[in-house]
């Protein structure tokens, strides 16, 4: 059942992900996935069976954005003769560390209660959201004075 509901989850919000996209920014509809994983995991932390459920659809809903946003950006910013290499490193640096963490969350089920480890996680997930919220209005305030001061900058 937590599968399915993850599973469902993930069905819809790829098939939202581009009319999403196309009126907010990626680095936000990244932030915005992290934070729904991470509600996700810290949800399935607890006794109750709906929460739990509900959790499991919202990790679904928010584990494919920060991976969608990712090669959205790749595809969107990279010269097109540089394309396969350019997004073939981007697969290997979003990918690769799946090894490392299933390694390390082996050896943290024999030393901790998995609650702990959600917790972990979920705390994790937020900090990373929020770090990706506050590095986005930076650039936009900073790109918004930089126009301004600059009003040829717009022209071109």
């Amino acid at each position: 059942m937590l599968t399915s509901l993850q599973g469902l989850g993930s069905v819809v919000s790829g098939l939202a992900a581009g009319a999403l996209m196309r009126r907010i920014p990626e680095r936000t509809f990244s932030a915005a996935g992290l934070a729904l994983f991470a509600l996700g995991v810290l949800a399935r932390a607890t006794p109750w069976l709906p929460v739990t459920l509900g959790g499991s659809l919202l990790i679904g809903l928010g584990l494919p954005c920060p991976l969608i946003a990712a090669l959205t950006a790749v595809q969107k910013y990279t010269p097109s003769e540089l394309l396969g290499r350019v997004a073939a490193t981007a697969n290997t640096v979003m990918y690769a560390p799946t090894g490392l963490a299933l390694l390390l969350g082996s050896g943290m089920v024999a030393a901790f209660d998995y609650r702990v480890q959600l917790l972990a996680a979920g705390m994790s997930g937020l900090a990373a959201a929020s770090v990706l919220t506050v590095k986005g209005r930076v650039e936009r305030a900073t790109a918004s004075v930089g126009t301004r001061a600059m009003p040829e900058a717009q022209e071109r």
